[in-house]
């Protein structure tokens, strides 16, 4: 997380897919308008594709943009979180400079929107290359 706090991102945590959604869902009674959602595959209860689905329902494409972070470096993998709903997929081994990288280009599709992040999941923790 300290990565993307110095790269200029604010970051919100979620313990849980139901927690990301409840706090997307509270942008529109007047709370941070959040962006760009980077979500791990596995978590408890709700998985990442669920999480990517539901939010896909409730938001418009252009309001959120998904990202999946995840240890699952399978094509098929990828296949299916992108048919879920996530804009983008990128593989937790990935160098920090490519993550940032992505999550600027996450930033430009959101051009005019602020550049809010919120990251959801259990266990998520951006360690390694990360910190």
């Amino acid at each position: 997380m300290s990565l993307l706090k110095r790269s200029g991102y604010d970051v919100a945590c979620a313990a849980s897919g139901e927690e990301a959604l409840r706090m997307l869902g509270a942008r529109t009674l007047g709370a941070a308008r959040y962006q760009v959602l980077l979500t791990d595959w596995q978590m408890p209860n709700m998985d990442g594709l669920e999480l990517c689905r539901k939010v896909r329902l409730e938001h418009k494409k252009g309001d959120v943009y998904l990202i999946m972070l995840t240890m699952r470096t399978q094509e098929h993998d990828q296949l299916l979180g992108l048919a879920a709903g996530a804009d983008d997929y990128i593989s937790k081994g990935a160098p920090a400079a490519a993550i940032l990288q992505r999550l600027d280009a996450a930033r430009r599709e959101q051009t005019g929107h602020g550049q809010k992040a919120i990251s959801s999941a259990t266990h998520f923790s951006l360690s390694g290359d990360l910190s």
